[in-house]
């Protein structure tokens, strides 16, 4: 299993046979004794974690429970079955971080569970548009990537919106600086890194 820096994780190729995956997938619905406690619980998450690189749809109801970014993360791996799964919540008015944070990995082009649908990708977007100003703080920050990722991929409202945050915003963090307006910034930077044009019509 490899760790990655922002919170996800991945089994090396090489062990990612039927019988293994099977046997993770046993292990988290039928977990040993003491194993769920065991280190303050972080087996568990872990497992969790390496659920979407693996591809187990079966564990998707876990996933959406758990409420740690990086199992976040591991549903937007998903695909399709992870945004089905998660179609209740995109027509709720109240924002979910979970959901959050693993809409924003199925919108990164290159992404294992990529959504590519125009459909779709049109309300994931009206979902993160809402998160921006609905979601805590960290959910805001996963929302504006998110929308910066629609961005980079050309997307002109999303421009729009992303410079409007860039300098208007006005969540205030627990350091006393303006997290979003520099997360906003951060992926207009991206824009312009990738190759793209930060112009608003």
């Amino acid at each position: 299993i490899e760790d990655e820096e922002n919170g996800s994780m991945r089994v090396k190729n090489k062990y990612k046979t039927p019988e293994i995956k099977e046997a993770l997938y046993q292990l988290l619905v039928a977990p040993p004794k003491g194993f769920i406690d065991s280190g303050e619980g972080l087996p568990r998450i872990y497992l969790l974690r390496i659920m979407g690189d693996i591809q187990e749809t079966r564990a998707i109801p876990y996933l959406i429970e758990c409420g740690d970014n990086g199992v976040a993360m591991s549903l937007g791996r998903m695909g399709e079955a992870g945004l089905k799964a998660l179609s209740p919540e995109l027509k709720k008015n109240k924002i979910n971080r979970t959901t959050v944070v693993a809409l924003t990995e199925m919108v990164k082009k290159g992404n294992v569970g990529y959504i590519s649908d125009e459909k779709s990708r049109q309300d994931i977007k009206e979902y993160l548009k809402k998160a921006v100003y609905n979601s805590d703080e960290i959910g805001k920050k996963y929302a504006v990537r998110g929308l910066g990722e629609y961005a980079i991929q050309g997307d002109t409202e999303a421009i729009v919106l992303l410079n409007k945050l860039a300098t208007t915003d006005p969540t205030l963090g627990k350091a006393k600086n303006w997290p979003i307006r520099m997360e906003a910034t951060k992926m207009l930077e991206k824009l312009n890194n990738s190759g793209g044009h930060n112009q608003q019509p």
